[in-house]
């Protein structure tokens, strides 16, 4: 399995967990596809931080864009879901399943 391969996968199970914690609010939602990320990150209030390169990655720094996403977390941070990400990068994400 190459790398972009492994990077889908563990994105399409994140998304999935959000789904999780947004169904667990009660807010409806439809499935979410690799096309509908800008509509995540307006809901989260993080749309602009994106466009500016602003979100970065929580293990390396580097600055998070559409073709570097690797790993999408969902928290809550004053009531409200926000999204923190992890670049597609194989130690990012491996440090990432560490620290769980």
């Amino acid at each position: 399995m190459s790398e972009n391969e492994i990077s889908f996968i563990v994105l399409i199970i994140l998304f999935y967990n959000l789904y999780y914690i947004i169904m667990r609010e009660k807010k409806q939602i439809k499935a979410i596809l690799d096309t509908e990320i800008a509509d995540l990150l307006r809901h989260t209030e993080q749309y602009e931080q994106f466009l500016k390169e602003e979100i970065q990655c929580e293990n390396c720094g580097k600055p998070i864009t559409i073709e570097n996403i690797g790993i999408v977390v969902p928290y809550k941070k004053y009531d409200k879901i926000q999204l923190s990400f992890y670049c597609n990068d194989i130690i990012c994400i491996q440090k990432y399943y560490e620290s769980k």
